[in-house]
């Protein structure tokens, strides 16, 4: 259902975008809106209470963040509808999406609409589409018969402007990588080894090859997770590996987390409220599993890894790396690469 409704909301700016240019389509004189009950458009999510989030939107402009309103009134004129969503973009109220059931309610929001607002504009007969553009709000009211499911699309044309303007280079300020609590690039080896002791979480040291600095990954016994290490507070965490460059800098965490425990929403969407999305990559039906995200200190790879080895082993994982780390481990696979080409130059001499 979530696939289907953000993709409805895409044709929704595609048809906007070509109605502008064909018709002009009014409201009512005076019945304009400038927002939603009392909400107007633009507002700060942080402004506003009773906001209970629902899922994120991924678009090219940015993600849309849909939410739901504590104590909405689920009525419409004499309808009943489904639900009254919110989405906002940068933390601004940029659109109000309402779902109604069965062409019976669907024709009460008609009637109310059309009361309010004026007599919508017919867009494709003899489809049931109807709009009407102004210069604050740009409204789309559509009922799909084979669905029976109808749809009332109110969207702020000056945030709809604002999501379209060409994007500087983002400043990356809202959020520092702290996985654990341990900033990239500024927490010790010594503060992530009073950690893990002081939650009796095991752990094995070694050298990294690619840092040349210490590494620090909590034990497994037999493909299990460590010891203690839900007391870490991550749910389904299984182990993290930590690196640190030659000063004993951390530079590079990675989690591996449950399949079982976790699900990969849950992750994106958790890594979506704090960081700043720039990459993604969708599987056949839709769902998300690869996604690259921005702080001020780290690049955050997030993805689902299967191991085809014959232990058929498979979890999600979360990378946080510094870009320092980033560089090292380029150069290390540059001079493995160049180790390999000089191994099969030599072996084609011998042979």
């Amino acid at each position: 259902m979530k696939k289907v409704r953000i993709l409805c909301f895409l044709l929704v700016f595609l048809l906007i975008g070509s109605l502008v240019f064909a018709n002009n389509f009014p409201f009512k004189p005076g019945s304009e809106p400038k927002g939603f009950r009392g909400i107007k458009w633009g507002a700060n999510i942080s402004t506003l209470s009773g906001m209970e989030y629902l899922e994120t939107e991924y678009t090219k402009e940015g993600q849309v963040k849909w939410y739901l309103r504590q104590g909405d009134g689920l009525k419409i004129g004499d309808a009943e509808v489904e639900s009254i969503e919110y989405g906002f973009w940068e933390g601004k109220l940029l659109a109000v999406t309402i779902t109604t059931k069965g062409l019976h309610n669907f024709m009460k929001v008609k009637n109310a609409v059309f009361a309010k607002f004026g007599v919508g504009h017919k867009t494709k007969p003899p489809k049931e589409i109807y709009a009407w553009l102004g210069f604050e709000s740009n409204i789309i009211l559509k009922y799909d018969k084979n669905t029976k499911t109808g749809k009332l699309y109110m969207i702020s044309k000056s945030m709809r402007i604002q999501m379209k303007k060409p994007k500087k280079q983002h400043v990356y300020s809202a959020m520092v990588a702290s996985p654990l609590g341990f900033t990239i690039g500024k927490a010790t080896v010594n503060e992530v080894r009073a950690l893990l002791r002081s939650k009796k979480v095991p752990y094995d040291e070694y050298k990294s090859s690619v840092s040349h600095g210490p590494g620090i990954y909590t034990k497994t016994y037999m493909g299990l997770p460590a010891d203690n290490i839900d007391s870490l507070g991550i749910k389904g965490l299984e182990n993290i590996d930590f690196i640190f460059d030659a000063e004993g800098i951390l530079i590079y965490v990675e989690m591996r987390l449950s399949i079982i425990f976790t699900t990969r929403k849950i992750i994106f969407d958790h890594l979506s409220k704090k960081y700043h999305l720039v990459k993604k990559k969708l599987n056949l039906i839709g769902d998300i599993i690869y996604a690259e995200f921005k702080a001020d200190n780290a690049t955050i790879i997030a993805g689902y890894f299967h191991d085809k080895d014959g232990t058929d082993n498979a979890w999600y994982y979360v990378e946080y790396m510094h870009k320092r780390y980033i560089k090292m481990k380029t150069a290390a696979e540059r001079a493995e690469a160049e180790r390999e080409k000089k191994r099969i130059k030599k072996e084609r001499r011998q042979f």
